[in-house]
């Protein structure tokens, strides 16, 4: 299940996660976390840096002397759909290096920076598009048997297909042992191996949904995130209640939150992002979400004191480092309200409630972030490990009272004429 537009707002659905036949994290050691397949390090040593998932790790392979990652347990891709999914981040442009290499001859590399899939010498698929140095990319390869296609895709978008592949290729792809990362400057995270032709709807999930918390039966327990990434939150001072969807959290007590750290994607400088949620206000106005590391400031969101409206603030956003407010509307109390805040170098801020454009700011061209660590995420309250203020009319020290539900993170811009692919389950 996914949705994945602000004009269909009643986002409330998820794929659950994938189960692969093997699954490399990176967190510190090149071991398969199904325990099959563990890799061996060749060459020079490898070092490891925060992920794309910012609670683990990501290896780095530097080619100044020769490292890479052998897999000696063998595959078995043979008559069968497969799935190849792992995220990049390059040091070098125009590189080329091999990301998966199997003994079958199959392979997945960069060619000059761009992608191309080998399957064998007369099936080969390349794409056009070179990909940007300093930053993280997710990378798709989806093979379907019975429809004898395959499918490249570039942070969740379909950049090629070759279809009428000869299916006697799968012959070679059994007992294949698996080579990752030779000539490859970078770093490598999250790599997952699957049997299944998984769909574009979840490539795309995969790709740009950084977390979802449904808040399903939460108390002062763990919020799950139901995302692809596993972000688990912390809490204190919480109630769960009635939702816009099932169950949402309440914050009616002094000092309660919800908390979620880790994302690498909001510390990225200029990376597009959505915020979306539900809310439902009750009798004090607040802040309700602060997105901070211990150095900067991305995001504040809350409403203003003085008359309910809605007020997204964005510190240091401007290029005379001044920050930025967008203001919506009155959100009015004991009713639910659908918001969304998007952020990208082509339409720099905006800011939606009820799938209606409320504001925009084009002057808010860059980013207060890609410094320090990954993002925290805190909500129902202020998060003053770094000077947030600044928002009209925001007051931060009131503590938000309310309701909300239904939180995502997306490491994308959702444009409000997007209504493809949507899915809403009450």
């Amino acid at each position: 299940m996914y949705t994945d537009s602000i004009d269909n707002y009643n986002i409330s659905t998820y794929f659950p996660a994938s189960v692969g036949i093997a699954f490399y994290p990176f967190d510190g050691n090149v071991r398969d976390l199904y325990g099959k397949r563990d890799g061996t390090i060749n060459g020079d040593s490898a070092n490891y840096i925060y992920g794309y998932v910012g609670y683990s790790q990501a290896i780095v392979l530097n080619q100044t002397n020769p490292t890479w990652i052998s897999v000696a347990t063998p595959f078995n891709l043979r008559k069968t759909d497969f799935t190849f999914e792992l995220f990049i981040f390059l040091y070098k442009s125009a590189m080329t290096a091999s990301l998966l290499q199997f003994s079958s001859g199959m392979e997945l590399k960069l060619v000059f920076g761009s992608l191309q899939m080998v399957l064998t010498k007369n099936n080969v698929i390349s794409t056009t598009t070179s990909l940007t140095i300093n930053a993280w990319h997710h990378i798709a390869v989806v093979y379907n048997l019975k429809q004898s296609l395959i499918n490249i895709y570039l942070d969740g978008v379909l950049t090629s297909t070759l279809g009428n592949i000869i299916l006697s290729i799968n012959s070679l792809n059994e007992n294949t042992t698996m080579t990752i990362g030779s000539g490859y400057d970078g770093a490598i995270d999250q790599l997952l191996i699957s049997l299944e032709a998984k769909p574009s709807q979840k490539i795309l999930w995969d790709a740009t949904v950084a977390a979802f918390y449904p808040f399903e039966g939460q108390t002062n327990s763990i919020p799950l995130d139901l995302g692809p990434h596993g972000l688990n939150g912390t809490v204190a001072g919480i109630q769960s209640v009635p939702g816009r969807v099932r169950n949402a959290v309440s914050f009616n007590a002094s000092g309660g939150y919800v908390q979620a750290s880790g994302f690498t994607v909001l510390n990225i400088a200029q990376h597009a992002f959505t915020i979306a949620l539900w809310i439902r206000p009750s009798m004090k106005p607040g802040i309700f979400l602060t997105i901070a590391n211990s150095v900067s400031c991305l995001l504040v969101l809350g409403l203003r004191s003085s008359d309910y409206h809605l007020v997204a603030y964005l510190p240091n956003s401007t290029n005379t480092n001044t920050g930025t407010n967008l203001i919506g509307s009155e959100l009015l109390i004991y009713r639910w309200t659908h918001i969304a805040f998007t952020w990208s170098n082509d339409n720099q801020a905006q800011l939606y409630q009820n799938t209606i454009w409320q504001s925009s700011n084009h002057n808010a061209t860059k980013l207060n972030n890609g410094y320090g660590n990954p993002m925290t995420i805190t909500l129902g309250m202020y998060h003053d490990n770094v000077n947030c203020a600044g928002g009209d009319g925001l007051d931060s020290t009131k503590q938000f009272t309310g309701s909300l539900d239904e939180f995502y993170v997306f490491s994308r811009e959702l444009k409000q004429s997007e209504n493809q692919n949507t899915c809403y389950n009450n």
